[in-house]
């Protein structure tokens, strides 16, 4: 009896702490996009919907204009998003704090449209802001239960690269300015490694931190993640704009030519391999579209989508395609991982559930007949927590789909 009394108030502890188990469906931190290492887009291990039911939608009344381009953070029993809108005074955008109901607990308004995705560590929110043509632009640091701002950082270019915490320290990518590296808690800067155009979000494992360039100077490298110090740099002919993932000695990118919307006349695209160490490269793999979507690591391929409207299955040694899965468009925003579904927004539009091991479309709900979204205006990746599958679309909608 007492042992039963003992593991109850625990439970009831770590509830408040926003720490319950993966049982309870929620966790405490969301450290950067993809919510982990590998970017799956899952954390509690609770697989996602095995039917497309709408669960949940929040719209803003007031700003039905919004394009939720951010992806969310699901976390502390709370999801983080944000997007913005065109007016006649510029653009503007706006961090949401709902919860897992749909239902508003606060917003918070910037000056600049937000395409960076939240990262939540220790109570508190990051996020860029700013497109490609804006500057100057924030990154800034909330409290995940007010949305009361703790501090702001400008930098002389924009913020579309989500955050990525790693031991109290804020590392993100800020367009022309490079990439930087802050104190977590108070926005004091500790480094900054300029003359490097990342729109990207770093991955840091092990001490290092590896990042791409869109313009510019074009390729990939490494740096110490504790100085800013370059380690190497390898080139490539074509941008860097698929955040990179690692696993054991190697790191994987997406890349490609045109923009992030359109493609250029004679498109070219990949996922290419390097190695850790030195930065030789290890294999690329081409396709035939830029791929702009991060990397997602499973635990025998790894996952893609690309702007030839296809999501691709990769082996990790030597690069060969396992499987392609077409969506009828253009696949922008990350899939989401889950055991062995896989979750695609993009394409014609619909979301789709894939078997991670074939390919194989499971379901798939439309999002034109649901929302009137179209085809390349679906740029936010789905998480899946709670058993449900949460995204939004750039009419405005914060969807959750599952039981």
């Amino acid at each position: 009896m007492r042992k039963r009394w003992v593991f109850g108030f625990v439970f009831f502890i770590l509830s408040l702490l926003g720490l319950r188990s993966a049982a309870g469906g929620e966790v405490a931190d969301w450290p950067g996009f993809g919510g982990n290492a590998e970017r799956t887009g899952n954390l509690d291990g609770q697989a996602g919907p095995e039917k497309a039911n709408e669960r949940w939608r929040f719209v803003d009344p007031e700003s039905q204009a919004m394009s939720i381009d951010a992806s969310p953070a699901v976390c502390g029993g709370h999801v983080f998003i944000g997007g913005g809108r065109s007016s006649p005074f510029g653009n503007t955008g706006k961090m949401y704090c709902l919860d897992l109901k749909g239902n508003l607990i606060w917003e918070f308004k910037t000056a600049k449209w937000i395409f960076s995705s939240p990262a939540v560590s220790d109570g508190r929110v990051y996020f860029g802001e700013g497109l490609h043509t804006d500057a100057p632009c924030k990154m800034y640091c909330l409290n995940a239960e007010t949305g009361k701002e703790l501090w702001s950082f400008t930098s002389r270019s924009h913020v579309e690269s989500s955050p990525q915490i790693v031991e109290g320290k804020l590392y993100f990518g800020a367009g022309d300015d490079g990439v930087f590296c802050l104190d977590a808690k108070t926005g004091k800067q500790f480094w900054n490694f300029p003359n490097a155009h990342v729109d990207l979000a770093p991955a840091i494992v092990n001490g290092r931190l590896y990042a791409g360039t869109g313009y510019g100077k074009l390729g990939t490298f490494c740096l110490e993640a504790s100085s800013g110090k370059l380690v190497w740099f390898s080139p490539t002919n074509v941008s860097v704009w698929g955040s990179p993932v690692v696993r054991g000695e190697s790191v994987y990118f997406g890349a490609g030519n045109g923009n992030f919307r359109e493609s250029a006349a004679e498109h070219i695209g990949g996922v290419i391999s390097f190695d850790i160490q030195s930065g030789k490269r290890n294999w690329t793999t081409k396709i035939p579209d830029a791929v702009m979507t991060s990397m997602v690591l499973g635990k025998e391929r790894l996952y893609c989508g690309s702007r030839d409207g296809n999501v691709y299955a990769i082996g990790f040694a030597k690069g060969e395609i396992l499987w392609k899965a077409a969506t009828g468009g253009p696949v922008l925003a990350t899939p989401a991982l889950c055991g062995e579904r896989l979750f695609v927004l993009g394409g014609d539009p619909n979301v789709r559930m894939l078997d991670a091991s074939s390919g194989k479309e499971l379901w798939r709900y439309d999002l034109v007949k649901t929302t009137g979204s179209n085809q390349g205006d679906l740029d936010s990746s789905p998480a899946v927590s709670g058993g449900c599958v949460i995204f939004g679309t750039g009419k405005g909608n914060v969807i959750s789909l599952g039981k």
